[in-house]
């Protein structure tokens, strides 16, 4: 039988571990998250006209955002490379399809920058533009063929830090976003640009990752379809257009299994029926079908993902807590500083 003693000191060690373990709680980053609301800056170049068309070639990058737990991200910096991945032994799988923000005040122009190359299509901070059914496989024009992206950071890699986090955002109506997988990059060869080794860990998202609300406002994006692999000089057609707002999600670097000092590269972007075999570096060789379908589909709300150009790009969490974060943590602390008292008062050592 327990004395009082006994069980007076079950009770504060069962106080205890809850203290710490919401303390806990409150420092350890949460897992994916919807993106809730974001700020841009707006910069202009000079307009260009390629095919008849004029760009106003603006660019709405990302400054600031917030997601739905509460947390500010800060925009960092923005990688070197990003290298677009097609398995080249199925039919047509050179074809690229882009979407552009139109001109609010002029249907007749885009309002994006105009990219010439798949890859720069996709590299950088800006939300005027961006791939459409980028994973998709099939014959229609409307079927991107792709099978991974790798967004390099630099080419030496940068050393990790537990504020680190990374945004993905895809057009579409709000509860039908597309769904996606990322991995981070721990092994790069920059002579070669080829991936070498991954985190261990392949995150997924969903619909319903994206939360109940898009981060932008419904705008009218025209379509153009491509047929030359990374090669987007000319275009094949531009005779569709939607009418959708921009959604995105953010992980953070422990979300990942990747300890702070930890060298990573960059990331990859795959599409939500890929799979990796029980191991990450099945995911290196992008044209074994085993792992990356052929037949990945294109409906809305699956696999296809309209990602947008906010990728290779870095951002770092605010290390000043929300103020219900706050409160967690001083109730935490409350619970402890009761707790060393009562031992002190009984003449128990803390």
């Amino acid at each position: 039988m327990r004395t009082h003693v006994e069980e007076t000191g079950m009770i504060r060690s069962r106080l205890l571990s809850i203290a710490l373990a919401f303390l806990c709680t409150v420092a350890t980053a949460q897992a994916q998250t919807a993106i809730t609301s974001i700020t841009t800056t707006t910069t202009d170049a000079r307009n260009t006209t390629v095919n008849g068309v004029t760009f106003d070639n603006t660019t709405v990058a990302l400054s600031t955002f917030s997601d739905s737990s509460g947390n500010s991200y800060t925009y960092s910096s923005t990688g070197v490379a990003a290298y677009v991945r097609r398995n080249n032994s199925y039919a047509d799988a050179n074809q690229t399809s882009a979407w552009y923000a139109v001109d609010p005040n002029d249907s007749s122009r885009m309002l994006g920058t105009y990219s010439t190359t798949a890859s720069s299509l996709l590299l950088g901070n800006n939300l005027t533009r961006g791939s459409d059914n980028t994973f998709a496989n099939g014959t229609s024009a409307q079927q991107g063929n792709i099978e991974r992206v790798d967004f390099i950071l630099n080419n030496k890699g940068v050393t990790a830090t537990s504020d680190m986090a990374f945004a993905v955002f895809d057009r579409g109506d709000v509860g039908v976003h597309d769904g996606f997988k990322i991995v981070l990059i721990t092994g790069f060869n920059a002579t070669t640009g080829q991936v070498t080794a991954y985190s261990s860990l392949l995150l997924s998202a969903t619909s319903a990752s994206y939360g109940s609300t898009n981060v932008t406002g419904d705008a009218t994006y025209d379509l153009y379809r491509y047929s030359n692999g990374n090669n987007l000089s000319s275009w094949d057609d531009n005779t569709e257009s939607s009418t959708q707002g921009i959604g995105g999600v953010v992980f953070n670097l422990s979300d990942f299994g990747v300890a702070a000092g930890t060298t990573i590269y960059g990331y990859s972007i795959v599409a939500a029926d890929t799979t990796t075999g029980g191991s990450t570096s099945n995911l290196i060789d992008w044209t074994n079908s085993n792992y990356y379908p052929t037949d990945t589909s294109d409906a809305t709300g699956t696999t296809g993902l309209d990602l947008a150009a906010v990728n290779g790009v870095l951002f770092h969490r605010s290390p000043v807590p929300e103020p219900s974060t706050y409160g967690a943590g001083l109730v935490g602390a409350a619970l402890i500083v009761l707790i060393a008292r009562r031992r002190h008062q009984t003449g128990r050592p803390a």
